[in-house]
């Protein structure tokens, strides 16, 4: 099952063409903040009924003043009929340019604490233009991977997402690498609604008088634009890159993250 990357959400991210080095998009920046969502199942419709899903997901976005580091782990206990349970626990850390041109990555998915996934590499797209690549370092042996000049990575996904919406625009498509081995190559299509105004009496200080925007983001097999996409994240976007409480929607299986806990982190400059 495909997991979140900052993107984040996730929960926490770009359009096609060059925008995400524009310098409009650069020069948004994202509050390093640690967020933490507790998880459950909303609705399953899938056979061999799933009857409970309990958990928890753990982002963390740091500013390295080069790029953005972004630390996630997400674990869920999965409960069907019959008594099958299993515990997925996938964990992932990244660090990408601030102009949107490379990413380190390294990822592992455990099944009941043993591991089945382990994805280590870096990427990087031209400035020149051309193609881009990935590297894997792990799996030894794994084909690099070509990407289009269009591709971006997940931190400047969300601030073409935040630019957009700044702009009006309610749709537009990407071609994003998250970093999960050769398959996390996505074609990504956002839709953005209208601007929620910033809630001056907010509890939460990061979010306190900053505008936000729902969204909803469907994600499909690279080759693959029509059909039902692999999966769809609802969220509410803020302007600083906090995202909101959130839908997963895995076609068949929705989870859905309640935000429980929200704090602003210091700046490694």
């Amino acid at each position: 099952m495909k997991q979140l990357l900052c993107t984040a959400i996730v929960v926490v991210g770009s359009i096609l063409g060059t925008c995400a080095s524009s310098a409009s998009v650069v020069a948004i920046n994202l509050e390093p903040h640690r967020a933490i969502y507790d998880v459950v199942l909303s609705e399953s419709t899938v056979p061999n009924t799933l009857l409970t899903a309990n958990g928890r997901l753990v982002l963390e976005l740091s500013d390295a003043c080069d790029g953005y580091i972004s630390n996630q782990r997400f674990v869920v206990l999965w409960a069907y009929d019959e008594g099958r349970n299993f515990t997925s626990d996938y964990v992932a850390t990244a660090w990408e340019s601030k102009a949107g041109r490379e990413f380190r990555f390294d990822s592992t998915t455990k099944i009941d604490g043993q591991l089945t996934e382990h994805y280590r590499g870096h990427a990087r797209i031209p400035e020149t233009g051309g193609d881009g690549r990935v590297k894997f370092s792990h799996p030894y042996g794994l084909e690099d991977l070509e990407l289009a000049p269009s591709t971006v990575f997940p931190g400047a996904h969300i601030r073409t997402l935040i630019e957009r919406a700044r702009m009006g625009i309610q749709r537009f498509s990407s071609e994003v690498y998250d970093g999960n081995g050769p398959n996390g190559l996505f074609q990504v299509v956002s839709f953005l609604g209208v601007e929620i105004a910033g809630d001056p009496s907010a509890e939460v200080s990061m979010i306190r008088d900053v505008v936000s925007w729902p969204v909803r983001i469907a994600y499909y097999a690279s080759d693959v634009m029509s059909g039902v996409p692999e999966l769809e994240i609802g969220y509410r976007l803020y302007a600083n890159g906090v995202g909101s409480s959130f839908l997963i929607d895995y076609g068949g299986i929705v989870l859905e993250g309640t935000l429980v806990s929200l704090d602003s982190l210091a700046a490694d400059c």
